[in-house]
């Protein structure tokens, strides 16, 4: 079920719903309470968002250091939420707004 939730950084004028983010990324079924997988979600959108205004290039984070913070907060996020569930497929599908991206070595 997706929230319907908005998310503004603290440095941000811009708002983001945090649905565009999928279910399975705010929820796990592991021992992780899920506050500390919903602050390691809202950490990583903000992290995003900064790094794009940021960024010279726009949404492409071409610093190593933006790239290496990006994906460590990936990382984090990834680590508590474990594997896709079994309706991950139904869940990714839909309209998205990028925030950044970057090429990985």
């Amino acid at each position: 079920a997706n929230s319907s939730r908005s998310y503004t950084s603290s440095t941000s004028r811009s708002s983001y719903n945090l649905a565009a983010i999928p279910a399975f990324a705010a929820t796990t079924t592991s021992s992780i309470p899920a506050p500390q997988v919903e602050s390691a979600k809202t950490s990583l959108v903000n992290l995003a968002v900064d790094l794009k205004k940021s960024s010279k290039n726009g949404v492409f984070l071409t610093n190593p250091d933006d790239r290496a913070n990006l994906m460590k907060s990936v990382s984090e996020l990834e680590a508590l939420c474990g594997p896709p569930s079994v309706d991950y497929d139904e869940k990714v599908v839909g309209d998205w707004t990028l925030l950044c991206t970057t090429a990985s070595p």
